[in-house]
């Protein structure tokens, strides 16, 4: 376990040359920086445990080399950018136990060198996009402990089925879709009393 503690170093940013960076448990505080992503080839960047903010950068879609990305177990906010679709050779993706939300993006269907993926302990929403169908590599896919929700999309299930090593949410997005209750109205609705016509009568002497 290191102890480093603080903010990541600014200077790491000036070794461009870095191929590996493992900060995990290192007790770091501040926001996760944008800057990292400038270190192009980085192949294993490792920053969980411990207590990073802010959102998680597109900026790291520029580390084109990388192959494993653990960021799990801080503090992290906003979504999953998109942009990270282009990392072609990321094989291990960690983003558990953070505070991160939103859908996850159809672009990680890109991600084709993907084996491992933990999304689970996160405020992730919504379903499943069937672009995931697309990564037939992967081994370890959890996604326990979030509002994430598998559609009837019978690809997509089959793909599921075939993962070894799966932790689901345990919800079908179909149990999540609303009944709508119709609405009947009566067509001869009685009159409330104070609202009662009333009928003037003439009686003979």
């Amino acid at each position: 376990q290191n102890s480093l503690g603080g903010a990541i170093p600014a200077p790491l940013g000036n070794l461009a040359n870095l191929r590996l960076l493992s900060l995990s448990n290192a007790q770091l505080t501040g926001d996760l920086p944008a800057w990292l992503g400038g270190l192009t080839k980085l192949e294993r960047l490792a920053l969980a445990g411990n207590q990073l903010m802010g959102v998680t950068p597109a900026e790291f879609a520029s580390l084109v080399n990388l192959v494993e990305l653990t960021l799990n177990d801080n503090l992290l906010t906003g979504g999953i950018p998109g942009q990270w679709g282009y990392l072609a050779k990321l094989q291990k993706l960690s983003l558990a136990g953070n505070a991160i939300t939103g859908n996850i993006p159809v672009e990680l269907g890109n991600l084709s060198s993907l084996q491992t993926l933990y999304l689970d302990r996160t405020l992730l929403n919504g379903e499943l996009p069937a672009t995931l169908a697309q990564l037939s590599g992967i081994q370890v896919f959890w996604f326990h402990n979030t509002q994430l929700c598998v559609p009837s999309n019978p690809t997509l299930v089959n793909w599921l089925a075939a993962i070894p090593n799966v932790n689901s949410s345990g919800v079908n997005c179909v149990d999540l879709t609303p009944t709508v209750t119709p609405t009947v109205t009566p067509t001869n609705t009685p009159q409330p009393i104070g609202e009662m016509p009333v009928v003037n009568a003439i009686f003979p002497n």
